[in-house]
């Protein structure tokens, strides 16, 4: 199970689950695990988590970026309001003028 959760970057159970495993994967695990694989899974996949950070927490921010971590994808895409109220609150909190950040940003990516 651990190297399928690795295989699919799994970090939920809900993930692991709706992955594209095979029918055949999914019998070969209940085989092997019985009626008590999700709670397997549950906790290979906390386990993996905690690989994850724990090799992150040892590397530099720089070698974090150059690696692919981050590349999960938002749950709720359609649903930014949380998001859009954090940043706004950061913003007006440290006193970020948007438009000079805006187009600091696109000057950087641009690069």
């Amino acid at each position: 199970m651990k190297g399928l959760i690795e295989a699919y970057d799994a970090r939920s159970y809900n993930e692991f689950y709706m992955a594209t495993m095979s029918c055949e994967d999914r019998d070969d695990i209940y085989d092997e695990y019985g009626p008590q694989w999700k709670e397997t899974a549950e906790h290979s996949i906390n386990n993996y988590i905690a690989g994850v950070l724990s090799k992150q927490l040892a590397m530099r921010f720089e070698e974090i970026l150059m690696t692919n971590y981050h590349n999960r994808q938002c749950q709720h895409p359609a649903n930014t309001l949380d998001g859009e109220h954090w940043l706004d609150l950061l913003m007006s909190t440290n006193k970020i003028n948007k438009q000079k950040f805006l187009t600091d940003l696109t000057l950087v990516m641009n690069k």
